[in-house]
């Protein structure tokens, strides 16, 4: 069996366990996958005892599709990764960040910079509402009482997609994403070590451009 006959044969399970994981009825009853032998219920003189296998509330999280989000991302297939994400709401799962990264990273690096932007653009803005701020350039002014700090999650994120866009050769967008990281991150030097070593990727990168 291929890897990539594996992966398929693996989501489709994945899919059909968190489908099977839903309430029931609105209920908090929960659908069996299967039943299972009691431990020392194999005597086909007794009654035979099952143990249903009850998927409770929870059971599947963002971190279940990341592998799947992370291959085809990583595999020049960002749409199939931003496929998967949608499964993933379709379903009531909540995607993280850390999906939204890979995904804008795969768009990024595969010449999709309007995607890959948008995603930065929204996941700024979820952000900064939850301040009662709004994403303007001014990302260091107080909103209120509050002022705005970007989370370590939101600088990786930004700091992966900007790395995309450098290994695409694409010094322009890579320069956009450099700006919203110091003008609106307010990112200053020496904060994330892996964010000042893209930074240097990307000025090595411009000097070698014609």
């Amino acid at each position: 069996m291929s890897n990539a006959h594996g992966r398929k044969r693996l989501y489709t399970l994945l899919l059909q366990l968190v489908e099977r994981a839903k309430p029931v009825d609105g209920s908090l009853e929960y659908k069996h996958w299967e039943t299972m032998p009691l431990p020392g219920a194999a005597d086909v003189s007794c009654d035979r005892q099952t143990l249903a296998l009850v998927l409770p509330p929870r059971t599947f999280d963002a971190a279940h599709f990341s592998p799947f989000v992370k291959t085809h991302a990583a595999r020049g297939r960002p749409d199939c990764a931003a496929a998967v994400v949608a499964d993933m709401v379709a379903r009531g799962i909540q995607p993280g960040i850390m999906q939204w990264s890979m995904v804008a990273r795969g768009f990024a690096q595969n010449g999709n910079a309007v995607l890959a932007l948008k995603i930065l653009d929204q996941l700024e803005t979820a952000e900064r509402n939850q301040l009662g701020g709004n994403a303007t350039e001014a990302s260091g002014k107080e909103f209120g009482e509050n002022v705005y700090h970007p989370s370590d999650g939101l600088l990786g994120t930004f700091t992966n997609v900007l790395r995309g866009f450098i290994l695409a050769g694409d010094v322009g967008h890579a320069l956009e994403v450099e700006r919203r990281l110091l003008d609106r991150l307010q990112y200053r030097s020496g904060r994330r070590p892996i964010t000042d070593d893209t930074i240097a990727m990307l000025r090595a990168l411009e000097t070698r451009k014609p």
